[in-house]
């Protein structure tokens, strides 16, 4: 019941019904107890109604490496993605990363580390957004089906495990005149089972 809630009050409602519909088997076939039973049905048609009607922001995506020797062994030179808060830009998602390590420093290009930085005794956090690339849900997406668009934009942004990276790339000379004449965009894809 604490996971069913925690999963309401962060409106993920398609994560807490699964475990209403394992909690109603159990109290039907197993504790025979039709008063919980009753409670975890009308539970799960409020998800129900919810997924329809509730608001839910498109969540903010972050990639974070966490370079340097200073951090503990399961952070140190690896690289996250993190899922922002409600309503949560970039430089709120930044602000609590410094607020949680206080002596780390923030890089400002978005280019690979060096060897130096990797090394180094320090601390250093490079965070970028990042865009999540949908995943096939078997049939959710078939044409046949006419789906609801509150559903759809749903799996569209979330349970997902490939995100997207543009990184701007200059190409040959950069010209003083015009430096947006050699910028190109790199896009590399991240996927979270890498990580």
């Amino acid at each position: 019941m604490k996971s069913i809630a925690y999963f309401d009050r962060g409106k993920c409602w398609e994560k807490g019904i699964p475990l209403c519909k394992e909690l109603a088997e159990f109290y039907e076939t197993r504790l025979y107890d039709y008063s919980k039973l009753s409670h975890i049905l009308r539970m799960q048609a409020t998800f129900y109604d919810h997924i329809l009607t509730q608001l839910r922001p498109e969540p903010e995506y972050f990639r974070v490496g966490y370079y340097g020797q200073g951090f503990p062994l399961f952070l140190r030179n690896r690289v996250f993605v993190h899922r922002g808060l409600e309503y949560e830009r970039i430089g709120a998602f930044t602000q609590r990363l410094q607020h949680e390590f206080p002596g780390a420093h923030i890089m400002t290009k978005n280019t690979p580390p060096g060897d130096a930085i990797l090394s180094s005794e320090g601390q250093h956090i490079q965070i970028c957004n990042v865009k999540p690339v949908a995943e096939e849900h078997g049939r959710i997406f078939d044409a046949g089906f006419n789906l609801h668009e509150k559903i759809r934009s749903y799996y569209r942004v979330n349970d997902v495990r490939r995100f997207q990276l543009d990184r701007p790339v200059h190409k040959g000379k950069v010209d003083r005149e015009n430096e947006f004449k050699s910028l190109w965009i790199e896009r590399t894809w991240i996927s979270t089972e890498q990580s």
